[in-house]
Parts: C-alpha cells; sequence; structure tokens
C-alpha cells in the first residue's frame, strides 16, 4: 500500500521551524527541532490504557447479552488476552487499531456467534462510551519509568514534544492528563482527527503541520512497528524504537528502527 509522504521541501508557511536542539538517543546524536511520542507502551504503560479497557468492554458486553463471566473469558482470549495465564498478544487486532476498528473485530466475533452484526455493532459502540464515560483512569493508568524526567529535560533544551496516538484525541487527552504529563507535551493528536491510523503517515505529518516542524527535522519514538513504518512514510529525521514498555519483540523493531534503545531515559540533550 502507498502513502502521501511528507516533502522535506514543504512550504515554510506549513513547516517553519528551523530551531534545532542536539540530542542523543542513546549513542546516535542528532540535530532535530521536535521529538513525536507513541502514547500506549512508550509513554504509558499498555496493560492499564488497552487491556484493562478490553476486559471491561468484554465483561459488559457478556453482561448486556447475559451470557455470563464464562463468555466474557472466551472473548478475552478471542481478542488476546489469556484470563488464566495473563499473557497478552499485543498483535491483535483489539489492540493495535484505531477505537472504530477495534469495534468492528468486537462485532465481527459477536457476529460469528450467531448475533446480527449491525446490532453488535450498535451494541459494542454504547459499550465503548460507557466504559469511557466510567473508567477511572487514575485506577488503570501508570506512566513508563522516568517518563517526566525525560520530557522535562527534553523542554528545558528547547524541543518540542508531541504525542500521536491511534487511539481518539480526546482519550489520549484525558488519559496524559490523568498521568501528570500533559504540561509538558505540546501536541496531543489521536488517529481520529486524520481518519487514518498508524502506520499511514497523515497521522505524523498532520502533527509536524501543527508543531510548526519539518518532518527532516523530528524524531519518532514509539514501540512497535507500525509506530517505525509510519515515520518511514513520513520522512522524519530519526526513527527510534524503545524497549522499555514495548508491546513489539526487540528483533522485529530493530529491523524497522534506526535505532532501538533501552529505555526513553537514554534520550538526552547535548
Amino acid at each position: 500500500m502507498s502513502y502521501p509522504k511528507a516533502n522535506s521541501s514543504q512550504d515554510e508557511g506549513v513547516f517553519s521551524s528551523k530551531m534545532r536542539t542536539k540530542v542523543a538517543f542513546g549513542q546516535r546524536e542528532v540535530e532535530i527541532s521536535a521529538i513525536i511520542y507513541d502514547k500506549d507502551g512508550t509513554l504509558l504503560d499498555s496493560f492499564g490504557t488497552d487491556v484493562l479497557p478490553m476486559i471491561m468492554r468484554s465483561e459488559l458486553i457478556a453482561d448486556k447479552l447475559n451470557k455470563g463471566e464464562p463468555y466474557a473469558r472466551k472473548l478475552q482470549q478471542r481478542l488476546g488476552y489469556d484470563p488464566k495465564s495473563k499473557n497478552i498478544d499485543y498483535g491483535s487486532p483489539a489492540l493495535v487499531g484505531t477505537h472504530q476498528e477495534t469495534q468492528i473485530v468486537f462485532a465481527t466475533l459477536l457476529y460469528q456467534d450467531g448475533y446480527n452484526f449491525r446490532e453488535m455493532l450498535d451494541l459494542v459502540g454504547q459499550v465503548y462510551a460507557e466504559v469511557w464515560k466510567n473508567t477511572d483512569w487514575s485506577k488503570t493508568i501508570t506512566t513508563v519509568s522516568g517518563v517526566r524526567q525525560a520530557l522535562e529535560s527534553q523542554r528545558r533544551g528547547g524541543v518540542k514534544i508531541a504525542v500521536a496516538t491511534n487511539d481518539d484525541t480526546e482519550l489520549a487527552k484525558i488519559q496524559l492528563q490523568t498521568a501528570g504529563l500533559s504540561d509538558l507535551v505540546d501536541v496531543i493528536l489521536g488517529a481520529d482527527t486524520v481518519g487514518a491510523a498508524k502506520p499511514d503517515p497523515a497521522l505524523l505529518i498532520e502533527t509536524c503541520k501543527i508543531l510548526g516542524v519539518n518532518p527532516a527535522d523530528v524524531a519518532l519514538v514509539g514501540d512497535s512497528v507500525g509506530d517505525m513504518m509510519a515515520g518511514r512514510n513520513a520522512r522524519l529525521r530519526l526513527l527510534v524504537g524503545v524497549v522499555e514498555g514495548s508491546r513489539t519483540n526487540p528483533e522485529l523493531l530493530s529491523k524497522e528502527a534506526d535505532i532501538v534503545i533501552d529505555s526513553i531515559r537514554s534520550i538526552r540533550i547535548i
């Protein structure tokens, strides 16, 4: 699949910032204007942002269908989470897609069990809204170790910071605010704003436009192959895979990233 790509000679009115800071990502040193971070698995622990909501949704759906806890556990297994072993398949479509995509995944599983697809899609939409509204994120969200200190250092060094996530923008803002990180981020953007999820580059290109920086002056930090592919399609300056909190096999991540670091604590201003 081909995607629209950013042009390094974009109009200065769109990508206007020429201020650059020398930053070290592990052993790699580059001059950049901004860093775009993925959210789940990079800044925030993905169990609290992805897995727990999926568990709550499956339990609520089972309750609304009068199917009980065994059916909820069955749904969880099919969605990529084994409640017995606690194993998580972070490659599951229910955990890596946008909200719209994962709702279709839920509804499709219910259709396979004999329910009307349209009715289930409506039900799943209602359940997503209920879980979103009723979840106390302060009890589920944890940050990756050292993240606030790292972002504070980058901001003091003059680097612009953005978060680009496949989640909805409003939810991402709520979660980052709950985590105590939103005051350190210049732009928070979700896939709903461009109608396309990573690895499509549209989200990253739009983030660069809002930041006022050229993609060629931006580093991307993420934990998935999809993040790295999106960054390459958007022609960003540097693609950084991070292992701590990652949902991806490090060997797979290293094949797509320019460099893989152990932790965002390895990012420092020079």
